[in-house]
């Protein structure tokens, strides 16, 4: 790690963990959503400060809103559709807080997971797109970004998958990845990375995301698939012909580009590589290439957001591309630390 940088993730956390508290609503939520109130929170809860509920207010009241949000069968959100992701996001703030008073909500919320999952128990055939989706019942199409929160939350709460549920989701993630022979225009490989939804064609390297392959990798190394494994080395050889040290031009375009970050970093630190080699030769420090890059996307104000002058540039919300930003940083911090 540069040693400057260093300093600057630091820095840079109290930075956005204070735009934060600044947005909070008198009922301890931002953006009066449960998602958005789960990852900011867990942004302080997570941070190198250690903040916990013994800090006040700023830090229960959210608790408060989250937990009056549970519902009888295990769910934890405010919309009728991403529930799974909602409720995944929710389980890792709860975890954060290292209080066993909340593991009977944890334990709920996990079962809620494991029975949403697409099989035969509810009336989801092998041949359908949905076997293996974690919130595969809901009237939204699965995606691979629900799969990566929901196997996350699983592993950080220790559940104890069966081995049934492994597979279909280890099955429901290999789908989604490209594995069409050929070169892109850059003379790169198109297979290996992965696309975020079965819907989506598989054909070229721009199908395939930065941020769908990382998010790849590392839920399918939590359902215990191993890095020797070809779809994890195919994957990872599509991160090195395709890594840019920036946000990548496939994130910077989707609704919520600072979910490559969260993804990239969690991915990296599971790899337990410092450097990503390119085929060119290039050797890179991926932890000082993402603080570098987050460093950029900060803005004055406080917030973070892609800027106009960006390769493409994405209207992005101050207060979730924040929260995402300040709980990157806090993986990379943790992972040095």
């Amino acid at each position: 790690m540069d040693r400057a940088l260093a300093v600057q993730a630091l820095k840079h956390t109290d930075y956005g963990l204070r735009l934060l508290r600044e947005h909070q609503q008198e009922d301890g939520s931002w953006n009066d959503s449960v998602a958005t109130t789960a990852l900011a929170l867990r942004a302080f809860l997570e941070s190198y400060q250690g903040y916990s509920e013994s800090d006040g207010a700023f830090v229960t009241r959210p608790l408060t809103y989250l937990l009056d949000h549970a519902a009888e069968d295990g769910a934890i959100s405010d919309r009728k559709t991403g529930r799974a992701r909602d409720t995944a996001t929710v389980m890792l703030a709860l975890h954060a807080t290292d209080n066993p008073r909340y593991t009977p909500v944890v334990q709920a919320a996990a079962g809620y997971l494991i029975r949403s999952q697409g099989s035969a128990d509810n009336g989801i055939p092998e041949t359908d797109a949905r076997y293996g989706a974690v919130g595969a019942h809901e009237d939204a199409p699965p995606s691979l970004e629900t799969q990566y929160w929901a196997l996350e939350a699983l592993t950080a709460a220790g559940v104890d998958l069966p081995q049934g549920f492994r597979n279909r989701a280890a099955a429901f993630i290999s789908q989604l990845q490209n594995s069409r022979p050929g070169k892109d225009e850059s003379g790169a490989d198109y297979a290996g990375g992965f696309v975020s939804a079965p819907e989506q064609p598989q054909s070229g390297a721009s199908r395939a995301t930065a941020t769908m392959t990382h998010a790849a990798v590392a839920a399918l190394r939590d359902v215990g698939i191993p890095d020797t494994d070809p779809r994890v080395e195919a994957a990872r050889r599509w991160i090195a012909d395709h890594y840019s040290g920036g946000l990548p031009v496939t994130a910077a375009a989707s609704p919520d580009p600072f979910l490559f970050f969260d993804a990239f970093v969690r991915s990296m630190v599971a790899s337990g590589q410092p450097v990503i080699e390119t085929p060119k030769g290039g050797t890179h420090n991926w932890r000082n290439d993402a603080i570098s890059t987050l460093l950029e996307l900060h803005r004055p104000d406080g917030s973070w957001g892609v800027r106009a002058n960006a390769v493409l540039s994405a209207e992005t919300d101050p207060v979730l591309s924040t929260a995402r930003s300040v709980n990157a940083l806090n993986r990379i911090i943790h992972s040095w630390r």
